[in-house]
């Protein structure tokens, strides 16, 4: 990570991102945007393409709930933004330490999702689980699309920890610094 100086304070100023963790979140904030559009496509009744054409037009609390959740994805694609971004480290402290929650919350359950249904799978198909719980789709032997669902939250959930443990050490290096600049301050005015 490369240390810049301002030429006029000869202060070392923090930092930046590195870029493959910019282009992660970028990554993070486009996975973001287009599942929420898949949302709004799904909900529109066109085929789907993961369930060989099927459509799905959802009615009363499915659709409810098919549309609630694009906020939330919009929000995501938010916060991927700001954990990249050098305006990202200049918002106040506590709203850093809601993106950060954010992230990490989101992290777990994108990377959560899929393997709880791996294991719900697993757990079936070895007879230790008689059936799957209620909203839970198992089916039998090898599936190539249920592999590539789960994979498709387990690299947005990578991206999300990439970049949120990328803006967590900037941001407390970023502490740092002002601390020791603080206290070096305090002791030239003595």
């Amino acid at each position: 990570m490369e240390k810049r100086t301002d030429l006029i304070s000869s202060q070392v100023l923090p930092s930046r991102c590195p870029k493959w963790i910019t282009w992660g979140g970028y990554a993070a904030c486009a996975w973001a945007l287009l599942f929420a559009a898949a949302n709004i496509y799904l909900q529109s009744g066109a085929p789907d393409p993961l369930q060989h054409g099927e459509s799905h037009h959802f009615t009363g609390w499915l659709m409810v709930l098919n549309l609630s959740v694009v906020p939330i994805k919009l929000l995501a694609a938010a916060i991927a933004l700001v954990l990249v971004q050098p305006w990202g480290e200049r918002l106040p402290l506590m709203m850093r330490r809601l993106v950060l929650i954010a992230a990490w919350c989101g992290c777990a359950i994108l990377v959560g999702y899929p393997l709880i249904g791996i294991s719900l799978t697993a757990l079936v198909q070895t007879g230790l689980l008689a059936a799957p719980p209620v909203g839970f789709k198992v089916g039998g032997g090898f599936q190539l699309s249920a592999l590539l669902y789960g994979a498709f939250f387990l690299v947005a959930g990578s991206l999300f920890a990439v970049t949120a443990w990328s803006y967590q050490r900037r941001l407390k290096e970023k502490s740092h610094k002002q601390r020791r600049s603080q206290r070096a301050s305090e002791r030239a005015s003595f």
